[in-house]
């Protein structure tokens, strides 16, 4: 793999932090990286890691975003654990398509549980003004344009906001604009965000970090 791997990160919420350790031993294996794939918290993970900083800060500020909202990780992980059910019985059937169109017009606008300045603040902190182009490794968040309700692949701009785009889960955070549009996580659509590769991003090596069967809360 001359021009090394794609990597492309999973998990919702408190899970995605393991993405942590995976990183940590690819850096140390030296294994090549071309680009990283991510959506939800894993779009705050990999940006980190594209910068070529170290990780462990990392896990202390998760540590106390995760402790203070709790209640709040928890009602995204269960939602995200009802919505792959419903789509391992009912994807590929008309009536699951028509639903997931009206939960996105429906419940996409709804405000949300968390003020989009909580996360803001903190991104700020992180990433400062710094742009995809101070990336050592190239990040693309995978994303749900609301204006089409297609999963869509950002890889440019300002990192804080190409970041607050991938972790805009709906009702927990407000959607987040770039150049005049909205987005929110593409985590609804799928934890593992493969939808938009191509061949030209072979190799791909997909972290899944599936929730332990019968466990709901972190």
């Amino acid at each position: 793999m001359p021009d090394g791997v794609t990597v492309v990160l999973g998990g919702v919420g408190i899970r995605g932090i393991a993405n942590i350790g995976v990183l940590k031993v690819l850096r140390e294996q030296k294994v090549p990286i071309k680009r990283i794939v991510a959506t939800g918290v894993n779009a705050v993970i990999a940006a980190h890691f594209g910068l070529g900083r170290d990780l462990d800060s990392l896990t202390e500020r998760f540590t106390a975003f995760f402790a203070e909202n709790h209640r709040y990780m928890w009602g995204l992980e269960r939602l995200s654990g009802i919505l792959r059910e419903a789509a391992r019985r009912e994807a590929g059937s008309i009536d699951y398509f028509l639903r997931q169109r009206l939960f996105c017009a429906v419940n996409m606008r709804r405000v949300s549980v968390l003020p989009g300045e909580l996360v803001e603040d903190n991104l700020k902190v992180l990433f400062g003004d710094l742009t995809t182009d101070d990336l050592a490794i190239p990040v693309a968040i995978c994303a749900i344009d609301l204006s089409t309700q297609e999963e869509v692949l950002l890889s440019g701009g300002l990192l804080r906001e190409l970041v607050r785009v991938g972790i805009a889960f709906p009702g927990l955070f407000p959607p987040a604009r770039m150049e005049g549009r909205e987005y929110v996580s593409s985590v609804l659509y799928g934890e593992l965000p493969l939808g938009r590769l191509t061949e030209a991003d072979a190799p791909i090596l997909a972290v899944d970090l599936p929730q332990a069967a019968g466990k709901h809360k972190p």
